[in-house]
């Protein structure tokens, strides 16, 4: 069934079951805020619905609870948030009606009606064996009792206004109070706890390299400095589990592939035509093992088209594809060109990452036959302020920062200077002020080198 045809059906059902008991209650006399609250219950549960079938189905089954929580470390408080709203958010909008509409209802019961909503919800994958994540059910249910305590605490401390008399719905009783400020004040914890342990830290300072050389007297600025600071970005690691992100490979990559867990904590990927490796560090390979036999070979800037085309089309990285640092011509069997490695650089809006995250792509014919992704993917973590570029420039004719003059020099001429990023020993991508420079060394060579001074204030 569609489900543009399924939703309808549901959305009618669930009208005429609104229909039906609004129909009841009004025959009982019930107040009628009461009956616009089982209304907005019903509603409530709808929209959660509706919301789940926009979920991507999970790669394997995870059935212990909370593990994002306990393996905080490498999935970060982002994951955790993410399933907080993406779960039990729906349903706290369901439970804040569920006491207003049905006033035999405690939290506990609430609880219990989540988890249970949510088990209904996705009985057909239940039933067919798809993988099943506990923590989507017992989410589903801190969320309603979550909605329904904030119901009773607001209800409680309002009650004896006339707006909230005249309403005539029952007011929650001193046990359903104190339950309610008990599951709230647990849950409140809980987040400001993980933030603290996994946001509350400050940023290890970058692990860069120090020259024994130190830099010429005579310097020569040849680029005009800007010298207004700004607020850049900070990355991080991508809060989600391999299984998670080997799952979004496979969704793009290879559809149809089986996936399989490996030694290590890593995992393989298989179908008829390739093989897809991630590894516990978030690194993956990908091969295609059967190439076309109408293959035709391309230059190397048609082949750097392809590649470029390709990730543009494909979902497959939350960096940009940057500058291409090499490329080198293979062989094949016969002798005759076969086609190219080329080698790039990732970058976040222009500012490439100076010291990993890159890619080698393979081109065999006009087929890429193989994809290298080294580290693992970034998201935004937070926005910084970061020092000017004469800021930058001051610190390191001062012996801040470093640089790659390993001899000598008489003189140096700095030419260029932009924003890059690197990564500390945190796994934090932190913006770097990187400085291109020529020498003219002692014995009267010139020699190019590069320098780096962090960018946070």
């Amino acid at each position: 069934m569609p489900n543009s045809l399924l939703i309808t059906v549901v959305a009618a059902i669930t009208a005429i079951l609104c229909v039906c008991i609004s129909i009841i209650m009004k025959r009982n006399k019930t107040p009628f805020a009461r009956i616009i609250s089982m209304i907005l219950f019903f509603a409530g549960l709808f929209s959660a619905w509706l919301i789940k079938l926009n979920y991507e189905a999970a790669a394997v089954s995870v059935y212990m609870p909370f593990y994002k929580v306990f393996e905080i470390s490498e999935y970060g408080y982002t994951a955790v948030l993410n399933d907080l709203l993406r779960y039990a958010g729906p349903f706290a909008v369901a439970g804040f009606f569920y006491m207003a509409a049905f006033p035999g209802i405690g939290v506990i019961g609430s609880l219990i009606t989540g988890i249970i909503v949510s088990l209904l919800f996705n009985l057909k994958q239940i039933i067919t064996g798809q993988p099943f994540i506990t923590d989507e059910y017992l989410l589903a249910g801190i969320g309603m009792a979550v909605g329904t305590g904030l119901y009773v605490i607001i209800s409680r401390l309002i009650q004896k206004t006339s707006v909230f008399k005249s309403l005539r719905v029952q007011v929650p009783n001193k046990g359903k109070g104190i339950a309610a400020w008990i599951i709230c004040s647990v849950v409140y914890l809980g987040i400001a706890i993980i933030l603290i342990v996994d946001f509350g830290k400050g940023y290890a300072d970058l692990s860069l390299f120090k020259s024994d050389v130190p830099l010429p007297d005579d310097i020569t600025l040849s680029i005009e400095l800007d010298k207004s600071g700004s607020i850049e970005e900070v990355y991080a690691y991508y809060a989600r589990s391999t299984v998670e992100a080997v799952g979004e490979l496979r969704d793009v990559l290879m559809p149809d592939g089986t996936i399989s867990y490996a030694d290590g904590g890593g995992y393989t990927v298989t179908d008829e035509r390739a093989s897809l490796s991630y590894a516990a560090d978030h690194s993956w390979v990908y091969t295609l093992n059967l190439i076309s036999d109408n293959s035709q070979n391309i230059s190397a800037q048609q082949a750097d088209e392809l590649v470029r085309t390709f990730f543009e089309n494909n979902d497959l990285l939350t960096t940009e594809l940057y500058k291409q640092t090499d490329c080198i011509e293979a062989e094949s069997d016969d002798g005759s060109p076969g086609g190219y490695d080329m080698y790039y650089m990732t970058a976040f809006d222009g500012a490439p990452i100076l010291n990993n995250n890159r890619l080698t792509v393979s081109v065999r014919g006009d087929e890429i036959t193989r994809i290298r992704k080294d580290g693992p993917d970034l998201v935004l973590e937070a926005k910084k302020h970061i020092i000017s570029q004469n800021e930058a420039y001051s610190r390191l004719i001062k012996g801040g920062g470093a640089y790659t003059l390993f001899s000598e020099a008489a003189s140096a001429e700095f030419t260029d200077c932009d924003l890059g990023y690197m990564v500390n020993s945190q796994g934090y991508y932190l913006p770097v002020w990187h400085f291109t420079a020529n020498a003219v060394l002692s014995d009267g060579s010139k020699a190019e080198f590069e320098a780096y001074v962090p960018a946070l204030k």
